[in-house]
């Protein structure tokens, strides 16, 4: 298990309303790192929709987040719409419940390194009202959960993202303004409805390699 200690933001706004004013929003060249945010009014059995935790305010780039655990998020972190750039994740654990990271409107690269989200983070959080391991937040995530989903992305660049228990591991669909390419490297989406989803990417296409894709669909295009 891995537990919650240090710095623990808790989250309450926006209860019931998905499309509310983020939780955190980043500016140009600004970050985050080495914290925790928790909901403590989410409920494993009656998951409640809750506005994204962490979102870029606007256009602009050069974002970062790192070594963070989001415990229970709805929608845990997204770039755009909006065209920005340059972001960098790294070390970042979670159970988002809906949508773990989200991208679109990328016209720079952005780095996505070291990122664990499954249901079991919660549960291991030790925190008050953490669900059982295999709880009812598991059921909801591989019936509803997306863990990484890009839109319009030019270039993409994905290492040791390691995405398990939900129904979409990864998703590429197009917007109004294009759609997604790039590489990945060394990840994994396993226990999910489909592994991976590729229903529209640019014409650079993506590159797989040393990845594990396992679920009821491997890869679906």
């Amino acid at each position: 298990g891995r537990s919650v200690n240090g710095t623990v933001l808790m989250a309450y706004a926006g209860r019931g309303n998905p499309d509310a004013i983020p939780f955190v929003r980043l500016s140009y060249c600004s970050g985050v790192k080495d914290l925790a945010i928790w909901y403590p009014e989410q409920v494993a059995e009656n998951i409640t929709p809750y506005p994204v935790c962490i979102k870029n305010n606007g256009g602009g780039g050069s974002y970062t987040i790192k070594n963070v655990t989001l415990v229970n998020p709805y929608q845990g972190i997204q770039f755009g719409p909006g065209f920005n750039e340059l972001f960098t994740v790294r070390n970042v654990y979670g159970s988002p419940l809906s949508s773990g990271l989200q991208i679109a409107d990328i016209s720079d690269i952005g780095r996505s390194e070291d990122i664990h989200f499954n249901p079991d983070i919660w549960s291991a959080s030790g925190l008050p009202g953490a669900p059982a391991k295999g709880g009812a937040h598991s059921r909801y995530m591989v019936e509803n959960g997306t863990g990484f989903r890009l839109y319009r992305v030019d270039w993409t660049y994905a290492v040791f993202l390691d995405i398990r228990g939900y129904a979409i591991g990864m998703e590429a669909l197009a917007s109004s303004t294009g759609s997604a390419n790039g590489m990945l490297y060394g990840c994994r989406f396993t226990e999910c409805q489909t592994a991976v989803r590729l229903v529209n990417t640019h014409e650079a296409g993506f590159g797989f390699t040393e990845c594990v894709l396992s679920g009821k669909v491997g890869i679906e295009l």
